[in-house]
């Protein structure tokens, strides 16, 4: 630690005495009538202070001027330190110590390194611990170590910390360590990552390496009130209906893996089916005799947290870890210990849903295939689970990357099969959003596909007001293409 800006003021230019001496520092400028001491006993018995205190009684051999001759070896409880910088007191009360505390079967040479450094007398720390055999000299003082070592672990502590340690194991089976952070609101369902003063991570965000942030549990599955599922199915159209049907079919039969995707423009009420998909499954694993409600059978996903909180879900990348700039680079593989807790947790993994499935690029979806095929061990397509994809492709195009169905280059067109063409098709076609006024509904689907026709365009039109009618219109919602058009927007008061 840097000492403070007054003292440094005050130092030659060249001065390198910058530091605030440490425990260590102190402890091998202590004096010789301390040269049995360890460092435990020095750290927990005993203050270093700039000045002796008045009543403090000085040790007979220190090279104080002032010191005085004592006959009383138990009367001396001040040391005068080698450097002169100070002054080493007794205490009256023992402190607690804290140390790193390596263990034996995990790191055996700072283990040894460790009980020579606390409970073996040292003064040169390049000589008498860097360079020597820590083993060998651990068994060579052994008996002194371990009787001085008793003074500070006690059994009963050791037994606790063995329990503690099986717990932390435990409860890290239950856990998933990862790389990315994201964000963590108020413990929410998606409990991704920490928001904190983390320093970003050039090779991270280029997937040449994984995070080592933890990522946390997956939300337990939420099954909504019957009277509510009843409502949500009696509202399905036709098609909805059909769909949600077939794909109960393929799950009680659940020898066939499928690939659907879901099309459908604005207003056709894709959240509404995702929501009814989702529902139905979960209620069925969840009356099988045995089943445990906290298994994840389906889940729900997007590829950005706006969307994944519409439908419930969580991120592709915090799911699956995945980098957050493709950088068209190999995607980096999951640590074993990593890939083998997220596969506990969805080894019983029987359908993925992901919505707006038109932001997920070439890339991304090549990942998200790498990355399943990983956690379960097996090298079918998105890791042997089923996928029902949603979107509508006149929305929101990937970033940096090409459509789903584009090959990135002409190279992949040689070496690689399109996930893509596994995928069947399944439309939306019945507008949900604006059933009771079809005209204006057909008109918005026209103008999403730029196929309006003159009685579309004149319809919208007939929406258009004039300024002078502003006044009357002050709860209005105003849209804009950019910024600047919103400062010189007529105030509805004016």
């Amino acid at each position: 630690m840097l000492k403070s800006d007054e003292i440094l003021q005050k130092l030659e230019p060249d001065s390198k005495d910058v530091f605030v001496e440490g425990l260590i520092d102190m402890y091998v400028n202590r004096p010789d009538e301390m040269k049995d001491v360890c460092l435990a006993d020095f750290a927990s018995l005993y203050n270093v202070s700039k000045r002796k205190a008045d009543n403090a009684p000085i040790a007979e051999n220190s090279d104080d001027e002032d010191a005085t001759e004592n006959e009383n070896d138990e009367k001396i409880t001040a040391f005068k330190m080698k450097n002169g910088k100070g002054w080493i007191k007794k205490r009256t009360k023992k402190k607690i110590i804290r140390y790193r505390y390596f263990k034996l079967h995990q790191d055996p040479e700072n283990y040894y390194r460790e009980q020579l450094m606390l409970f073996l007398p040292w003064s040169n720390e390049e000589e008498d611990l860097l360079y020597i055999n820590h083993e060998e000299t651990f068994e060579l003082h052994k008996d002194l170590i371990q009787q001085k070592r008793s003074e500070y672990v006690h059994r009963e502590a050791s037994e606790f910390e063995k329990a503690f340690e099986e717990h932390m194991e435990r409860e890290n089976e239950n856990d998933i360590h990862d790389t990315n952070i994201e964000y963590d609101q108020d413990k929410n369902e998606f409990l991704i990552y920490e928001i904190g003063n983390n320093e970003g991570d050039i090779f991270v965000e280029m997937g040449l390496k994984t995070q080592t942030e933890k990522v946390e549990h997956f939300n337990v599955p939420k099954v909504i009130p019957d009277t509510e599922y009843q409502q949500m199915m009696r509202t399905l159209n036709n098609n909805q209906r059909k769909y949600t049907l077939n794909v109960m079919n393929l799950i009680k039969n659940g020898d066939k893996q499928f690939f659907h995707f879901i099309n459908g423009g604005a207003g056709v009420s894709k959240s509404t089916l995702i929501k009814a998909v989702y529902q139905s499954p979960l209620r069925f694993y969840i009356s099988l005799p045995g089943s445990n409600p906290e298994t994840i059978r389906t889940a729900v996903y997007a590829p950005t947290g706006k969307t994944a909180a519409l439908v419930d879900g969580m991120t592709l990348h915090s799911f699956l870890s995945l980098p957050v700039n493709q950088c068209k680079h190999k995607l980096v593989q999951l640590n074993s210990d990593i890939s083998n807790t997220i596969g506990v947790k969805l080894k019983d993994l029987q359908l993925l849903i992901v919505d707006e499935i038109s932001m997920v690029g070439f890339t991304m979806f090549q990942h998200v295939d790498a990355r399943l095929q990983q956690i379960m061990r097996t090298k079918k397509p998105f890791g042997g689970i089923s996928i029902a994809v949603l979107c509508d492709f006149n929305q929101l195009r990937p970033v940096g990357d090409k459509y789903i169905f584009q090959f990135n280059n002409s190279y992949n067109t040689l070496v690689d099969s399109s996930l893509w063409s596994l995928f069947e098709l399944f439309e939306l076609t019945e507008i949900m959003r604006q059933k009771d006024d079809k005209t204006f509904a057909i008109a918005l689907s026209n103008l999403a596909k730029g196929t309006m026709t003159a009685e579309d365009i004149q319809l919208l039109k007939s929406r258009i007001v004039s300024t002078e009618n502003l006044e009357t219109m002050g709860d209005a919602i105003r849209i804009f293409r950019t910024f600047s058009l919103i400062d010189g927007s007529p105030s509805p008061t004016q």
